[in-house]
């Protein structure tokens, strides 16, 4: 009898997430098929089951690693199953489960795919991961920076890849639903998923039960599962009275061999007959193997694909192109294209639509120099490259003329007109092509070809229109998370499409990388990579990734690869399973937050300065030149003033503004006899008001506060973050519960309502009777200007195009040729926070002192989503000052309350006059703060 062994992990609730009604439900199903099913006991019946639960205790990442050592360690055990029910992300095109400490914790969640490559090497013959989860993007900064942990160990020298099989709830991009479960108590829920699986595996579904190869025995297998649960859960769905529009598509991942069992029971009387392929399906033909490539001893059968899903609709469109049918020509395609024309919702719709942006990309054509990029879509900021000599070219600056000399590749450093940015070579005789979608923000295609003034694209200018055609309806499946490789005719068609004597295509090289990666397949990557080696001279950092065994220690992979990181998004998600480790500089825990969610990798305006301290910190040369220079203009530079103001300074006239703010200043000076040492014209005042209420809210501000905490339903991660922070004001004001629903039920009863008010932070009555009780209670306080205040915040932190439009204007403010004193107030402190402790060292800007006013920097929930906090190394010294009374500021920044490695003046007396102790007029005007601003100003 096989030995088996399962790991269930539940968890309920996880930061601010909607906690899950159908978790336990879900688990309870899985236990009990597991105690009908054999293998799952020892010989004196101990259970070989570990459930971890958050019913009990909080799930760990520490945990679950435990469970599996143990599990691990017992040395019997041929199969693994590890169920997870709870929140998921996906980030990166990679999957993780949150566990209970997640996202305040970014290592308390599962990285999946890195945790299944190491299961590979565990020393258990058959690993499954079930995931009932979600594989939604992250939707607040918290969780982007999540970077999760493998759960299995690190391999042994000697130990022999077994098989992994990876069920999903959903396909990427989806979430895995819960329904109202009818047959159980009114409030009970069950998740859809769980409920068809277990209905699967318990031999209910006929068709799934196979002869075990006796009469008595029948087994489910893996692959007949992926279909059933393909077809059954949408089903299921309508069954509970979903609405047509709710939908849910598994998806999974198979490796295992076709005679691999997942379930065995009682066979049935008489053999199910097998029904036939219904017309939604096609079957591919068989073909014969490669010659010259590894493959695995047993491939996937031929199952067929459903027309009707992404990944159905992906796979014939890819065929198509494999057979050179993927023009007008072809039926499949024709209708893909009537349905981007007719703006189809549909799987159909959504895969036209993605192809679209790649598409029309005109074919890249030559420099002199052999060498190059064209870029399309947006233009080019800045281009750096590392061994060759680089130019931008055009008045649109999207061409990239590059001069190698005698090297075969050079890294390249790319920043776009927003900001973003990519690190990737430039190949010898090649002209690279990147297609930038600006709307959403991701480079949706990256790909190589021959400069067509060099030998090698004469040889195979015949095969490229072909090539072209294939490697963007590739690019749009991949986009999708839904490029497999499901039958070996697949992947024969696909490698002779792709490469020949002569030439390899870099970029289909990289996509068929991941999906035999996906498949197992590690020894035709080998292959695979040792061919785009030879035609191009250089090894391509991922192929150089997939194709080797993880490590037992974290290493750096060979010499002779580019760039120094992964070029497409799923590989950061990879590299702790490879225990592979970034170049010096690159620290890849740190680099990982700022890759954004693109297919090809996009670092956001961090990550581009990260990349360029790295690489320029390695040039010596480089340095001194800049050190040279820096000396030259300290000799002549002129302190500047620079000023951050707050929020609710929209429709002002900008000049007049600075001028309210320069008269406070002055008056504060006045107390101590003295007067501005700085011309106006060396003051400057980025004005963002109006960008930022556009931004954030098109209501009045007498009536935002409502809408904001009561009916923004469409962003519950801004009715979370309000609520942190309400609940932070209360108690360190010491305001009761009591005082609250006082306050409520005054409220409830002028508008005639006399409901009961429920406790609770996310709560509305609650919360305006929070909103009124610091009016009463906290003089010159607003709750409705506090709810206003916290609201700018949190766009500011969790929105990157807000963040980005007022980034920019702070930051061109600041010169590099002076020594600037900054000054902010209220979220202006944020902002000018975020921005020095980013860019300050990079920009080479000098900050004798940076005073902030106000400031709420310290409040919990913005102090934890702005981690890790540090003082910025550009800032010489950093003055804070706020008024006892004012709530927005609420703690200072102390050791005890934003605690820092430098540390900061705290002033927490300053008796501001303004009605809510909060305006920038009372703290400008403060005899203490402005003689500290002038201090700074006319020191040496």
């Amino acid at each position: 009898m096989r030995q088996r062994a399962a790991i269930l992990i539940g968890v309920r609730k996880t930061g601010q997430l909607q906690p899950l009604s159908a978790v336990a439900s879900g688990i309870g199903a899985i236990q009990v098929w597991i105690e009908a099913q054999p293998g799952f006991r020892a010989g004196a019946g101990a259970s070989r089951v570990i459930t971890l639960s958050d019913d009990a205790a909080a799930v760990t990442a520490q945990a679950i690693r435990k469970a599996v050592k143990d599990v691990i360690d017992l040395g019997v055990v041929e199969q693994l199953f590890i169920y997870f029910a709870g929140h998921g992300v996906n980030m990166r095109f990679a999957e993780y489960w949150l566990l209970s400490g997640a996202p305040d914790d970014p290592n308390e969640a599962v990285n999946v795919r890195s945790s299944a490559d190491l299961a590979r090497y565990c020393g258990i013959p058959h690993v499954v991961f079930i995931s009932d989860a979600c594989r939604t993007a992250a939707d607040s900064i918290q969780a982007q920076a999540v970077e999760g942990t493998v759960i299995f160990p690190n391999p042994g020298p000697n130990n022999e890849p077994g098989c992994v099989d990876l069920f999903y709830a959903s396909m990427v991009g989806r979430p895995a639903l819960e329904v109202r479960d009818p047959a159980a108590a009114a409030q009970a829920f069950e998740a859809v998923y769980t409920a068809v699986l277990v209905r699967g595996l318990s031999g209910k579904a006929a068709e799934l039960v196979e002869p075990a190869g006796t009469p008595a025995v029948g087994r489910i297998r893996p692959w007949p599962l992926k279909t059933y649960l393909q077809r059954e859960v949408p089903s299921f769905l309508l069954e509970r009275g979903a609405a047509l529009s709710v939908s849910q598509k598994p998806d999974a991942i198979i490796t295992s061999a076709p005679d691999e069992w997942l379930a065995e029971l009682p066979a049935l009387s008489q053999p199910a007959p097998v029904p036939p392929a219904p017309p939604d399906v096609i079957a591919p033909a068989p073909a014969p193997r490669p010659s010259g490539m590894a493959m695995p001893g047993a491939h996937v059968p031929a199952r067929g694909v459903e027309r009707e899903s992404v990944a159905g609709i992906a796979q014939q469109a890819v065929r198509a192109a494999m057979r050179g049918k993927a023009g007008v020509h072809s039926r499949a395609m024709r209708s893909i294209a009537g349905a981007a024309a007719a703006g189809a919702s549909s799987a159909v719709g959504l895969f036209a639509r993605m192809r679209q942006r790649v598409a029309d990309t005109p074919a890249p054509h030559h420099y002199e120099t052999q060498c190059g990029f064209e870029v399309h879509g947006c233009g080019v900021e800045l281009a750096a490259a590392w061994g060759a000599q680089i130019e931008i070219l055009g008045d649109e600056r999207r061409l990239l003329r590059v001069t190698l000399g005698n090297s075969a590749a050079a890294n390249v450093l790319i920043q776009l007109f927003d900001g973003r940015g990519m690190l990737i070579p430039a190949i010898a005789g090649h002209i690279g092509a990147i297609t930038y979608d600006e709307t959403a923000r991701e480079v949706s295609s990256l790909e190589y070809e021959p400069s067509d003034n060099t030998d090698l694209h004469r040889i195979v200018a015949a095969r490229l229109p072909a090539l072209r055609e294939l490697r963007r309806t590739i690019a749009a499946a991949a986009a999708l998370g839904s490029f497999r490789i499901e039958t070996d005719a697949d992947l024969v068609a696909l490698l002779e499409k792709m490469r020949s004597s002569e030439w390899v295509d870099p970029a289909m090289a990289l996509y068929l990388a991941y999906a035999m990666h996906d498949s197992g397949q590690r020894e035709a990557i080998e292959t695979l990579s040792a061919q785009l080696n030879a035609t191009l001279g250089c090894g391509l950092f991922d192929l150089a990734l997939l194709a080797r065994r993880p490590a037992p220690q974290p290493e750096p992979l060979a010499s002779g690869v580019f760039p120094p990181v992964p070029l497409l998004s799923q590989g950061w998600g990879l590299l702790d399973g490879f225990n592979v480790a970034l170049p010096a500089g690159l620290a890849s825990a740190e680099l990982k937050r700022h890759v954004t969610d693109s297919l090809w990798t996009l670092f956001d305006p961090q990550g581009v300065a990260l990349i360029r301290a790295a690489i320029d910190a390695g040039d010596s040369g480089r340095r001194r030149a800049d050190a040279r220079g820096d000396q030259r203009r300290r000799d002549v530079m002129t302190r500047e003033l620079i000023l951050v103001h707050g929020r609710a300074q929209q429709d002002k006239d900008s000049i007049a503004l600075k001028r309210e703010w320069l008269d406070c200043l002055r008056a504060g000076l006045a107390k101590s006899g003295l007067q501005l040492p700085i011309p106006e014209d060396k003051v400057r005042f980025p004005y963002y008001g109006d960008t930022l209420h556009g931004l954030s809210t098109n209501v009045p501000d007498d009536q935002v506060a409502e809408v904001i905490v009561r009916g923004n339903k469409e962003d519950p991660q801004l009715r979370a973050f309000m609520a942190d922070v309400l609940d932070e004001i209360v108690t360190r004001k010491g305001i009761t519960d009591q005082q609250i629903e006082a306050q409520a039920q005054q409220a409830l009863r002028a508008r005639g309502n006399a409901e009961v008010i429920e406790r609770g932070v996310l709560n509305w009555g609650w919360v305006q009777g929070i909103l009124c009780a610091l009016d009463t209670h906290v003089p010159g306080a607003s709750g409705a200007s506090i709810a206003i205040a916290t609201t700018d915040v949190y766009y500011y932190l969790t929105n990157a195009a807000v963040r980005a439009k007022l980034d920019t204007g702070v930051q061109k403010a600041i010169a590099a040729n002076a020594d600037c004193v900054v000054v902010s107030h209220s979220l202006g402190t944020v902002v000018a926070y975020n921005i020095l402790r980013r860019e300050g060292a990079i920009q080479g800007w000098r900050v004798p002192l940076f005073v902030t006013l106000g400031s709420p920097l310290a409040v919990k929930k913005i102090r934890t989503t702005l981690a890790p906090n540090k003082h910025p190394e550009c800032v010489g010294k950093w003055f804070n000052a706020m008024d006892p009374d004012d709530v927005v500021s609420l703690y200072p920044l102390d050791s005890t309350y934003f605690p820092l490695d430098r540390e900061i003046e705290n002033k927490l007396d300053v008796d501001n006059d303004t009605p809510n102790q909060h305006g920038i007029s009372g703290y400008l005007s403060d005899k203490a703060v402005a003689k500290r601003i002038y201090e700074a100003l006319v020191a040496p």
